[in-house]
Protein backbone atom coordinates (compact mmCIF):
# COMPACT_ATOMS: atom_id res chain seq x y z
CA UNK A 1 0.00 0.00 0.00
CA UNK A 2 2.90 2.36 0.75
CA UNK A 3 4.13 1.84 -2.83
CA UNK A 4 0.78 2.89 -4.26
CA UNK A 5 0.61 6.08 -2.20
CA UNK A 6 4.23 6.90 -3.00
CA UNK A 7 3.43 6.68 -6.70
CA UNK A 8 0.20 8.61 -6.34
CA UNK A 9 2.01 11.46 -4.64
CA UNK A 10 4.72 11.41 -7.25
CA UNK A 11 7.43 11.51 -4.61
CA UNK A 12 9.79 9.90 -7.06
CA UNK A 13 9.69 13.07 -9.14
CA UNK A 14 11.78 14.76 -6.50
CA UNK A 15 14.41 12.05 -6.39
CA UNK A 16 17.23 11.09 -8.72
CA UNK A 17 16.28 9.35 -11.93
CA UNK A 18 17.28 8.80 -15.50
CA UNK A 19 15.74 9.60 -18.85
CA UNK A 20 14.40 6.62 -20.72
CA UNK A 21 14.73 8.29 -24.08
CA UNK A 22 11.37 7.35 -25.54
CA UNK A 23 7.98 5.70 -25.33
CA UNK A 24 7.91 2.66 -23.08
CA UNK A 25 5.24 -0.02 -23.28
CA UNK A 26 2.15 0.73 -21.23
CA UNK A 27 0.05 -1.56 -19.11
CA UNK A 28 -1.53 -4.48 -20.86
CA UNK A 29 -3.34 -7.64 -19.81
CA UNK A 30 -1.51 -10.80 -20.79
CA UNK A 31 -0.87 -14.31 -19.51
CA UNK A 32 0.58 -12.88 -16.29
CA UNK A 33 -2.46 -10.62 -15.79
CA UNK A 34 -1.84 -6.89 -15.71
CA UNK A 35 1.76 -6.09 -16.56
CA UNK A 36 3.95 -3.34 -17.97
CA UNK A 37 4.35 -4.20 -21.64
CA UNK A 38 6.32 -7.41 -22.02
CA UNK A 39 8.16 -7.08 -18.70
CA UNK A 40 7.56 -10.27 -16.74
CA UNK A 41 6.80 -10.19 -13.04
CA UNK A 42 9.78 -11.50 -11.13
CA UNK A 43 12.33 -10.15 -13.63
CA UNK A 44 15.66 -8.99 -12.22
CA UNK A 45 16.84 -5.40 -12.89
CA UNK A 46 19.34 -6.70 -15.47
CA UNK A 47 16.55 -8.39 -17.42
CA UNK A 48 14.40 -5.25 -17.30
CA UNK A 49 17.35 -3.15 -18.52
CA UNK A 50 17.49 -5.34 -21.65
CA UNK A 51 13.94 -4.36 -22.66
CA UNK A 52 13.68 -1.94 -25.60
CA UNK A 53 13.70 1.70 -24.50
CA UNK A 54 14.70 0.99 -20.89
CA UNK A 55 17.85 2.46 -19.39
CA UNK A 56 17.89 1.81 -15.65
CA UNK A 57 19.66 4.33 -13.44
CA UNK A 58 21.11 3.39 -10.08
CA UNK A 59 18.35 2.59 -7.57
CA UNK A 60 17.08 5.54 -5.59
CA UNK A 61 18.90 6.17 -2.33
CA UNK A 62 17.13 5.96 0.97
CA UNK A 63 15.38 2.68 0.25
CA UNK A 64 15.40 0.23 3.11
CA UNK A 65 15.04 -3.45 3.60
CA UNK A 66 14.65 -5.71 0.61
CA UNK A 67 12.94 -3.18 -1.72
CA UNK A 68 14.66 -1.06 -4.36
CA UNK A 69 13.08 1.57 -6.59
CA UNK A 70 14.33 2.85 -9.94
CA UNK A 71 13.05 6.19 -11.27
CA UNK A 72 12.99 6.72 -15.03
CA UNK A 73 12.20 10.33 -15.86
CA UNK A 74 10.97 11.82 -19.14
CA UNK A 75 9.16 8.61 -20.03
CA UNK A 76 6.31 8.70 -22.57
CA UNK A 77 3.25 6.60 -21.90
CA UNK A 78 -0.41 7.16 -22.72
CA UNK A 79 0.56 10.07 -25.02
CA UNK A 80 2.09 12.03 -22.14
CA UNK A 81 5.44 12.50 -20.45
CA UNK A 82 6.05 11.55 -16.84
CA UNK A 83 8.08 9.50 -14.41
CA UNK A 84 8.08 5.72 -14.22
CA UNK A 85 8.97 4.10 -10.92
CA UNK A 86 9.90 0.42 -11.04
CA UNK A 87 9.69 -1.53 -7.75
CA UNK A 88 11.81 -4.59 -7.03
CA UNK A 89 11.42 -6.71 -3.89
CA UNK A 90 14.24 -9.12 -3.16
CA UNK A 91 15.67 -8.16 -6.57
CA UNK A 92 12.53 -9.11 -8.53
CA UNK A 93 10.07 -6.82 -10.36
CA UNK A 94 6.79 -6.50 -8.47
CA UNK A 95 5.30 -3.15 -9.51
CA UNK A 96 5.41 0.02 -11.57
CA UNK A 97 3.90 3.50 -11.28
CA UNK A 98 3.68 6.01 -14.13
CA UNK A 99 2.97 9.54 -12.89
CA UNK A 100 2.05 12.48 -15.09
CA UNK A 101 2.10 15.87 -13.39
CA UNK A 102 -0.44 18.49 -14.43
CA UNK A 103 -3.09 16.13 -15.77
CA UNK A 104 -6.62 17.48 -15.56
CA UNK A 105 -9.96 15.80 -14.90
CA UNK A 106 -10.73 15.60 -18.63
CA UNK A 107 -7.52 13.67 -19.29
CA UNK A 108 -8.24 11.42 -16.31
CA UNK A 109 -11.77 10.71 -17.55
CA UNK A 110 -10.49 9.94 -21.04
CA UNK A 111 -7.99 7.39 -19.69
CA UNK A 112 -10.67 5.95 -17.37
CA UNK A 113 -12.97 5.46 -20.36
CA UNK A 114 -10.14 3.77 -22.28
CA UNK A 115 -9.39 1.43 -19.36
CA UNK A 116 -13.09 0.55 -18.95
CA UNK A 117 -13.31 -0.27 -22.64
CA UNK A 118 -10.12 -2.36 -22.54
CA UNK A 119 -10.47 -4.09 -19.11
CA UNK A 120 -14.17 -3.85 -18.30
CA UNK A 121 -15.81 -2.24 -15.30
CA UNK A 122 -13.47 -1.49 -12.40
CA UNK A 123 -13.61 -3.74 -9.33
CA UNK A 124 -13.32 -0.83 -6.91
CA UNK A 125 -13.41 2.93 -6.58
CA UNK A 126 -12.17 5.07 -3.71
CA UNK A 127 -12.21 8.78 -2.95
CA UNK A 128 -10.07 10.00 -0.06
CA UNK A 129 -9.15 13.26 1.56
CA UNK A 130 -6.31 12.67 3.98
CA UNK A 131 -3.23 14.15 5.58
CA UNK A 132 -0.08 12.48 4.30
CA UNK A 133 3.48 13.65 4.85
CA UNK A 134 2.18 16.92 6.28
CA UNK A 135 0.05 17.72 3.25
CA UNK A 136 -3.68 17.49 2.62
CA UNK A 137 -4.14 15.09 -0.29
CA UNK A 138 -7.34 14.49 -2.25
CA UNK A 139 -7.35 11.31 -4.32
CA UNK A 140 -9.81 9.58 -6.62
CA UNK A 141 -8.76 6.11 -7.73
CA UNK A 142 -10.17 3.19 -9.67
CA UNK A 143 -8.96 -0.39 -9.32
CA UNK A 144 -9.06 -3.43 -11.59
CA UNK A 145 -8.20 -6.78 -9.95
CA UNK A 146 -7.20 -9.96 -11.73
CA UNK A 147 -7.63 -12.58 -8.98
CA UNK A 148 -6.48 -15.45 -11.21
CA UNK A 149 -3.00 -13.93 -11.56
CA UNK A 150 -2.81 -11.85 -8.38
CA UNK A 151 -2.25 -8.62 -10.29
CA UNK A 152 -3.91 -5.24 -9.93
CA UNK A 153 -4.19 -2.04 -11.97
CA UNK A 154 -4.89 1.39 -10.44
CA UNK A 155 -5.75 4.68 -12.11
CA UNK A 156 -5.63 7.65 -9.74
CA UNK A 157 -5.96 11.42 -9.84
CA UNK A 158 -4.59 13.25 -6.82
CA UNK A 159 -3.78 16.78 -5.71
CA UNK A 160 -1.90 17.91 -2.62
CA UNK A 161 -2.98 21.08 -0.81
CA UNK A 162 -5.33 21.97 -3.67
CA UNK A 163 -2.39 22.25 -6.08
CA UNK A 164 -1.84 20.92 -9.55
CA UNK A 165 -3.17 17.36 -9.90
CA UNK A 166 -1.18 14.34 -10.97
CA UNK A 167 -2.40 11.23 -12.76
CA UNK A 168 -0.91 7.88 -11.82
CA UNK A 169 -1.23 4.46 -13.44
CA UNK A 170 0.00 1.69 -11.12
CA UNK A 171 0.34 -1.98 -11.84
CA UNK A 172 1.61 -4.64 -9.47
CA UNK A 173 1.82 -8.30 -8.62
CA UNK A 174 0.10 -8.66 -5.25
CA UNK A 175 0.80 -12.33 -4.57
Amino acid sequence: MKRIFAGILGCGLLLAGCSSGGELPSVRRGEEGFQLGSLAWGSAPGEVAEAPGVTLPEPMEGESGNTSVYALREVRQYDAEGTLLLYFRDGLLEGADFTEEGADEERFQSLLDDFREEYGRETGQNETDSALLGRQVETLDYRWDDPETGTVLFLALSAADGGEPSLTVSVSKTE
